[in-house]
């Protein structure tokens, strides 16, 4: 049966690095990845960017403001729907509350 692989040379085995080298090499990729962080966190620091932080920052607001708006306004239409379909409980419970008000202020 024929060998379908392509006829692939050896080659020599390459003399291997001195330990020294290996050192040189590890410490120098030591101190490239020290310097890629150290870069990445001085970006990642709104302090260290305060042109960029501040848009970011108003915008986030901004948006949480209009959900909080977009949820109170969903929050009284429901209460507004909960008392129109029960009004005379409603009524009753004010009223209730309206007593107890004027009992605790008149006792004082």
């Amino acid at each position: 049966m024929a060998c379908n692989r392509p006829n692939m040379a050896v080659n020599p085995p390459e003399s291997k690095p001195s330990a020294a080298e290996l050192v040189a090499n590890v410490t120098e990729a030591r101190e490239l990845v020290a310097s890629d962080i150290e870069a990445l966190g001085v970006k990642l620091i709104p302090a260290n960017r305060p042109a960029e932080a501040k848009p970011v920052v108003t915008r986030t607001i901004e948006r949480q403001a209009g959900r909080a708006q977009r949820s109170l306004a969903r929050m009284m239409e429901r209460f507004v729907a909960t008392i129109r379909r029960h009004p005379i409980p409603i009524a009753l419970s004010v009223a209730g509350i309206g007593l107890l008000a004027w009992r605790a202020r008149r006792a004082s």
